[in-house]
């Protein structure tokens, strides 16, 4: 749907709009400017607003590259009660790949994510889109299901989870 907005900086209705889409199932909103012709690259006339939740979750075992020969694919992250399972092969930079993970087996890593899931088959836990924000050595316990569950952008609709808009639009 388009919808159209009086003003160019109206970032209270783009919230409106935003959690009217998350409550009919959408993944979020985009925002554009529509006095803007569309061009195939990153722009700042248009605005993605989706949910994020930090999560902080233990290295269980490191992945390889596939394509790299000993460098770091992804890491099998867990919850601390073990109810969450996930692969995080996202955020990282050639340099991070490089490095020695298994020494970090069992730390603790912090991830954004777009919210909890569970495989309707095998009933298992999951995060959508993990991406890697930075080794925690400050942490020592991840978070558990209920901690997540209680995060979720999709079970609450906390505005503090949005993507802000930027000052451009």
């Amino acid at each position: 749907d388009l919808h159209s907005f009086p003003t160019r900086r109206s970032s209270d209705l783009w919230i409106k709009f935003y959690k009217e889409m998350i409550q009919q199932g959408e993944e979020g909103a985009i925002i554009k400017n529509l006095s803007v012709l569309w061009q195939n690259n990153t722009s700042t006339d248009m605005v993605k607003m989706k949910p994020i939740m930090e999560v902080e979750m233990k290295i269980m075992y490191v992945v390889p590259h596939t394509k790299k020969e000993g460098w770091m694919g992804a890491l099998v992250l867990q919850s601390a009660d073990g109810e969450v399972n996930v692969n995080c092969g996202s955020g990282f930079t050639d340099a991070d790949r490089q490095q020695d993970w298994m020494k970090n087996r069992g730390k603790i890593v912090s991830i954004e994510t777009e919210g909890l899931i569970q495989d309707k088959r095998t009933k298992a836990y999951s995060l959508y889109l993990p991406v890697f924000v930075e080794l925690r050595a400050d942490k020592t316990e991840a978070n558990t299901l209920k901690e997540i569950q209680e995060m979720d952008i999709r079970l609450e609709g906390r505005e503090k989870h949005i993507t802000t808009a930027q000052e451009g639009l």
